[in-house]
This record gives structure tokens, sequence and C-alpha cells, in this order.
């Protein structure tokens, strides 16, 4: 299978390794066995950069919005960040249904992508300004109670700061890099 899930209990959090052509029907399996699993930490890690989704269908694509909602509901959230926002924005709004929010950022727009409750589901944003360092992937947030702790441990582990720490709106994040080359944000949001 081309998703390996490891639980690392010392630094409580899953990672999820994916590596060649994935079928919707193993993404799925993968998620469905992280939400049943009690015992798997909150933290998750997805490292997907040697994998391709392949052979997907519209509506596989809607129902995998199901488990983004299932992330912010545990305090993850995902944003992407690429030069090409406005193409890859109607990419998703058509396909997932999503609807695109502006979100100033200074002389062009990033996107607040929100379902049809109005839930905002992920972000889609362009790689410059204050986000030019941030790799081209999509980008899973995880949620710290203190982003100085969680960036010193970052660094004594092995691992290192790509970009931050700084602001967005009222929480600090930063996003990491573990000592494997996987990217993750961390996001300190106020109490």
């Amino acid at each position: 299978m081309p998703i390996v899930s490891t639980i690392d209990q010392k630094n409580q959090i899953t990672i999820h390794t994916a590596s060649g052509n994935l079928t919707y029907d193993e993404l799925v399996q993968t998620l469905e066995a992280f939400y049943r699993n009690e015992h798997a930490p909150e933290s998750v890690l997805w490292d997907g950069r040697n994998a391709s989704l392949i052979n997907l269908t519209h509506d596989q694509l809607k129902k995998l919005a199901v488990y983004t909602k299932k992330f912010h509901e545990q305090g993850l959230t995902v944003d992407l960040t690429i030069n090409n926002a406005e193409q890859i924005r109607d990419f998703y709004c058509r396909v997932i249904e999503w609807d695109a929010e502006p979100v100033d950022m200074g002389g062009y727009n990033d996107f607040n992508m929100k379902s049809s409750d109005g839930t905002v589901r992920a972000g889609i944003c362009h790689s410059r300004g204050v986000n030019a360092n941030i790799p081209p992937q999509w980008l899973l947030y995880a949620s710290v109670r203190n982003l100085d702790h969680s960036v010193q441990e970052c660094h004594s582990n092995g691992g290192k700061v790509v970009d931050g720490p700084r602001m967005m709106g009222k929480s600090r994040f930063c996003v990491i890099q573990d000592p494997a080359g996987a990217v993750l944000a961390l996001i300190e949001t106020p109490d």
C-alpha cells in the first residue's frame, strides 16, 4: 500500500507517508483507520511529496471534503500556497463546489475556501509577499499551546523553521520542516 502510517508516541504525532500512485480507496482507508484509532495522537503529519492521487471522480473529490471537515473539528486546517492561486481557486470551486472569499493581502487577494454552509475549509494563497517561503503543497496546520516552545522543540529534535513565526490574523504561526523533510504549520490560537 502506498501509505505508511506510524505513531510517534514520544512526540505524540501520527505520521502518514504516501508514495507512488494513490487511489481514492487507499486514501479513505487510511483516513478512516486514523479516525477509528482512539489511541492515535491528535497531531497529524501528512507527507505526500512523493505521491499522486489518480483516477479521482468528481464525486470522490466532493467526498474528500468530509475529511477536511473532520480535520477542522479536531483543530486542524489546511492551506495551499502556489503561484497560480486564481486558477487553483477556480478548480476547487468547480470540483468540490467550494465558494471563494477574497482575503486582502495588500495589492492582491488570497482566498478562504468555504463549504456551502459558510465554514472555511481551506485557504488558497499566492506564493508571494508574506507567503513567498511556503512550499507549494497542501499544508496542514496543527494547533499548539505554546508556539515558542514548539519551535524550540523543533530545533532541538533536528527540524527547522521554514517560515515565521509570524502573525496570521489574531494567531501566531510558523511552518516547520521535520528531519525527514516533510513540512507542517504550527498555529497558536488565542484563548
